[in-house]
């Protein structure tokens, strides 16, 4: 490996820790939610924004096991994560009415107005952040980030691979599958 190359591994790590602090943790307490984790807010985005895969049409709660594959954990750990935003009034969890051991999750009003501070505040900062480094920058960072990312995943890779949680941003784009995989978490919950 050459001097360039440990560069560049090391401004990913360094990229890495900007995001956490500024872009995470900033933009959580501009919005006034300074005491959520960026974790729970994209739980919080998760159960908000992203429609259940397969739900019937109207269906809007989630259940603790989808919330278990968006975070890649156990059950009984997913339900720890949902209890700290029931807690905070952000959602609010029902008994499955298929399964009455069982729940389901959906964001409160004040859990969609708390998305709606953040989503604002994440809009106002990253636009400012793409005008203050020009469009052609944001094309070629585009650019590269794809390239890196068809790097890690493999462009011809094959089978199925950890789910990447990219329904939090947008629902109808997978990494995964962009890059000829399978989502863990589309496999688990379609197939």
């Amino acid at each position: 490996m050459n001097a360039n190359q440990r560069q560049f591994l090391r401004n990913l790590h360094m990229l890495r820790t900007v995001v956490a602090e500024v872009m995470e943790d900033g933009w959580l307490a501009d919005a006034g939610l300074g005491e959520l984790t960026f974790v729970q807010m994209n739980l919080l985005k998760f159960i908000g924004k992203a429609k259940p895969v397969g739900a019937e049409k109207g269906q809007n709660y989630w259940s603790i096991s989808d919330v278990s594959h968006q975070l890649s954990v156990s059950n009984a750990a997913a339900s720890k994560a949902v209890a700290r935003l029931v807690n905070a009034d952000l959602v609010e969890s029902i008994v499955d009415p298929a399964d009455a051991r069982a729940r389901q999750v959906r964001t409160t009003r004040k859990g969609k107005r708390a998305l709606a501070r953040f989503e604002a505040v994440s809009t106002d900062h990253g636009s400012a952040l793409c005008e203050s480094v020009g469009e052609l920058a944001v094309k070629r960072w585009n650019k590269s980030v794809h390239d890196i990312l068809s790097a890690l995943l493999g462009s011809d890779a094959e089978g199925v691979v950890a789910c990447l949680r990219c329904g939090v941003y947008d629902q109808s784009l997978c990494i995964a599958e962009k890059f000829g995989s399978i989502c863990q978490l589309r496999e688990e919950t379609e197939g």
